[in-house]
């Protein structure tokens, strides 16, 4: 018989992915919806605020795409960035840059994501927002 199944501990084995997916689909099911293509759809919830909720926001859309098969990867360019927050590159490069310096951010070949030791602080950070 399986050891997590037996002990005690068994109870703190849980499935990360789907934690992952409860998380995201609470954090911005009011804010964002996505379309059968994986383009995110900003709602009124969004109208006004920061870019730095917006940047956030389009990393954890993007990341749940990717978990839905709308997209081929959680990760994102800065210019498509751009059209995903409708935030000019010279105003987003220097708030990826920031938020990759803060850990809330990973990059690797000019792509940023947000890794999963941060999805917690982030999608809090959303949702404060």
């Amino acid at each position: 018989m399986d050891k997590q199944m037996t002990s005690p501990l068994g109870r703190l084995v849980i499935d990360e992915a789907a934690v992952a997916e409860e998380l995201l689909a609470d954090v911005l099911s009011p804010l964002l919806g996505l379309t059968a293509r994986g383009e995110v759809v900003f709602k009124p919830a969004l109208s006004g605020k920061g870019n730095r909720l917006r940047v956030l926001a389009a990393l954890l859309a993007a990341a749940a795409a990717s978990r839905l098969g709308l997209r081929s990867s959680d990760r994102v360019a800065p210019k498509e960035l751009e059209g995903m927050a409708g935030i000019r590159g010279n105003t987003l490069r220097p708030l990826l840059r920031g938020l990759a310096d803060a850990r809330l951010l990973q990059s690797e070949s000019g792509r940023y994501w947000v890794p999963p030791f941060a999805l917690n602080a982030v999608a809090e950070e959303v949702r404060r927002g």
